[in-house]
């Protein structure tokens, strides 16, 4: 079960985040799984759990947001979908073409949004992070290759400090 190297990792990479904006407790981190992620999501919302059951994290939750399979065909440039990898060796629904296709979405593996805030009181809007590096670090880890890294960081701070 590599679900729970993955949730750790999305742990970690959630918790450098939070720190370097200030807060201290996590509320929520959103994660992006492509169909061809090779990720469970049920079983990685049950690894998440277990790692922060009883801890500071407690009330955090995991949503896993699951992308389907977009692919575009060489021949003619169609975008179709399919179900699983099997989908991959499937003829274009507008030509026919049987190999070529490019997969546009489903290997994402990245955290989207994370919400987080301070215990002395909320100094921060929820961090909405589809901060690049923290998308790549979880790729690298989890061994899952693509994506998309057009996103910059959203997070801001508000209030004083």
């Amino acid at each position: 079960m590599h679900e729970m190297s993955i949730a750790q990792s999305i742990l970690d990479i959630a918790l450098e985040e939070i720190a370097r904006q200030g807060c201290d407790r996590l509320d929520l981190i959103r994660v992006e799984c492509g169909a061809l992620a090779g990720v469970v999501p049920d079983s990685l919302q049950f690894c998440f759990e277990a790692l922060v059951q009883g801890g500071p994290h407690a009330a955090a939750r995991l949503e896993v947001v699951s992308l389907p399979l977009r692919l575009r065909c060489s021949a003619c440039g169609r975008t179709f979908g399919g179900e699983g990898q099997e989908a991959l060796w499937q003829p274009c629904p507008a030509c026919g073409a049987l190999t070529g296709h490019t997969v546009e979405q489903g290997k994402e593996l990245q955290i989207s949004h994370l919400e987080a805030s301070a215990s002395g009181g909320p100094i921060h809007k929820p961090t909405a992070c589809g901060h690049a590096a923290a998308r790549r670090a979880l790729r690298k880890r989890a061994g899952v290759p693509g994506g998309n890294d057009a996103n910059s960081c959203g997070a801001q701070r508000s209030g004083s400090q």
